[in-house]
């Protein structure tokens, strides 16, 4: 299963926001992966997602593969959203 993403966050995925989704994706079982372009990485490792270079507006592809994949998608989804406005304060 698989969703788009616009990534919100002024500074794009740098250090900080991407080991949260890091540590955040690293609680599932199910196998998560973030693709930009033709690159994608496993949402479990941080240098993987900081070598896709997501910046401000880009769009991210997130696939999740695994019994809960819909309520894990919802949830990655959601959590990316939130640390856009974390950063936003």
């Amino acid at each position: 299963m698989e969703r788009e993403i616009i990534i919100k966050n002024r500074s794009g995925l740098h250090a900080r926001p991407a080991a949260k989704l890091v540590a955040f994706a690293k609680g599932f079982a199910e196998k998560i992966t973030l693709s930009k372009g033709e690159k994608s990485a496993p949402a479990t490792s941080l240098l993987a997602i900081l070598g896709l270079g997501i910046s401000q507006g880009d769009k991210v592809k997130v696939a999740v593969e695994g019994e809960e994949a819909e309520q894990v998608l919802d949830q990655f989804a959601q959590f990316a959203e939130q640390l856009a406005q974390e950063e936003a304060r």
